[in-house]
């Protein structure tokens, strides 16, 4: 099996200007052509004898995003807790394609065959929220529990996600091959973002991307692929299955990803669905408000009524 994985990760890197996935369904069973690439992760490791959870970010996040919340997620409930690096994101591979369903082979390549689980308890934020519900989607038994933290099964209107490539062609053109110190340089790049994202908190966010090598600076993100693949990583894919295993969906009460208009389509591929609302919360809802955001989740986990 690792040796079939390694093959998938070599024709991933060779050929993945043309590779897709193709979602299928014989005889009731769900399957995907998958190219997966290997996803770097931390393991806060717990008792072994109860639920894991895998936790997915957001779009420019990474797995070190969510470090204080898996640990303490561990702490508490004693789950073993698996942050994650996105392709394209972060320490995972730089690929050219990027859609839903891939990622979601990315999850399963690592849960499986990297992990050695037979399933797990899944979350994910925005982008990741999306990961996570294609993955429950098309590989149901991968998944126990789903939790979804601000991310709606939709695609959003354009001039709702009209930031996302702003932003991606913002950091695209600073120039980071400046002689500067470290310090300097990040004031120069906190400088050139400042137009296209006034909030400094958004700011400090995205550099957290920024990576010092041998040679100077440069993002972890693979902006071309971001960019190229934009509309299949703010969209959603129709389908026709259903998961119907417990699932969670946490709303700020201050964002607008998640609206009641969007409850039907919810319960429609989930109808075991719940939806919590995190009030006084923006989108960033787990780092917000931590402690509503994992008193509801940890409840949720540990088969309390939310």
């Amino acid at each position: 099996m690792k040796n079939l994985s390694s093959i998938c990760n070599i024709c991933v890197r060779q050929f993945s200007r043309t590779l897709g996935s193709r979602l299928e369904s014989q005889n009731g069973i769900r399957q995907v052509r998958r190219y997966s690439v290997d996803l770097a992760h931390t393991v806060y490791q717990g008792d072994a004898s109860l639920a894991n959870v895998i936790i997915v970010h957001g779009l420019f996040g990474s797995k070190s995003n969510w470090r204080t919340l898996a640990k303490r997620l561990t702490k508490d409930t004693g789950c073993t807790t698996v942050t994650v690096d996105a392709r394209n994101h972060g320490d995972s591979p730089h690929v050219d394609v990027m859609t839903l369903e891939l990622m979601s082979q990315d999850i399963k390549s690592l849960v499986t065959d990297k992990l050695g689980l037979s399933s797990c308890i899944l979350i994910g934020h925005s982008m990741g929220g999306k990961i996570a519900m294609v993955t429950s989607l098309i590989e149901p038994t991968l998944v126990d529990k789903l939790v979804v933290v601000d991310s709606a099964p939709k695609a959003p209107k354009a001039s709702e996600d009209s930031w996302v490539k702003a932003y991606i062609r913002a950091m695209m053109s600073v120039d980071l091959n400046k002689n500067l110190s470290s310090s300097e340089l990040k004031k120069y790049v906190d400088l050139q973002l400042q137009n296209t994202m006034p909030k400094k908190s958004i700011r400090q966010f995205i550099m957290k991307n920024l990576q010092q090598t041998d040679s100077g600076f440069e993002w972890q993100l693979n902006l071309n692929a971001l960019l190229q693949n934009h509309d299949a990583l703010v969209g959603f894919p129709q389908h026709h299955f259903t998961f119907k295993k417990p699932a969670l969906f946490v709303r700020g009460g201050l964002s607008d990803y998640i609206q009641p208009s969007d409850y039907a389509e919810i319960l429609r591929l989930f109808p075991s669905a719940v939806v919590e609302t995190i009030e006084d919360a923006g989108h960033w809802v787990h780092s917000e408000k931590p402690n509503d955001f994992l008193n509801v989740v940890e409840r949720f986990i540990e088969n309390e009524q939310v």
